[in-house]
């Protein structure tokens, strides 16, 4: 099996992985959905959801970016990749758009699959074709994102532990 398709259903894998990570929210943080609405809650599973896909882009990019590595990075490898999910995205998109499936079943397919961003869709209609494809395209694009910081060595961790270190630094010699 080619790299390309590894990836492919490795990605795939980390968005099912997602949405695991949301039914387990949804069980132990139901207090936040109760107290602050379910906005409050896919905004904490949105930012889970896309560290996921953060991690493997960056990790993927600082691999082909080394010196040493065989690999040259390419972007246009991670489009390829990612084109399981953005596949899927398009496919939920036009059968929204031209309402092939107008029933309940296909909308609770499409909010279990997006579930980490069940909170920002409408409640009472069904879900439009640009909350598909901005559900849709975030995967790929933390990815490419990811992958560019990681081939550049970018650490936003590091980065902001930099920062602290340097605050504390400013703070004790006030002191």
């Amino acid at each position: 099996m080619g790299m390309l398709m590894k990836k492919a259903l490795r990605l795939t894998g980390l968005h099912i992985t997602g949405i695991a990570i949301t039914f387990f929210f949804m069980i132990a943080l139901g207090w936040v959905i109760r107290k602050w609405g379910f906005v409050a809650f896919s905004v904490v599973t949105a930012v889970f959801y896309c560290s996921l896909f953060y991690s493997e882009g960056w990790n993927w990019g600082r691999s082909e970016g080394k010196s040493f590595s065989q690999v040259k990075p390419s972007l246009l490898r991670v489009v390829k990749s990612s084109s399981v999910l953005v596949g899927v995205c398009l496919i939920f998109a036009c059968i929204a758009a031209v309402r092939l499936l107008n029933n309940p079943l296909f909308d609770f397919i499409i909010r279990i699959w997006y579930m980490p961003f069940l909170g920002f869709y409408k409640k009472t209609e069904d879900i439009s074709v640009a909350e598909i494809i901005l559900s849709g395209m975030a995967a790929p694009l933390t990815v490419m994102i990811a992958y560019l910081m990681g081939w550049k060595n970018f650490s936003v961790l590091d980065r902001l532990a930099a920062l602290k270190k340097q605050m504390n630094e400013q703070k004790s010699s006030k002191e």
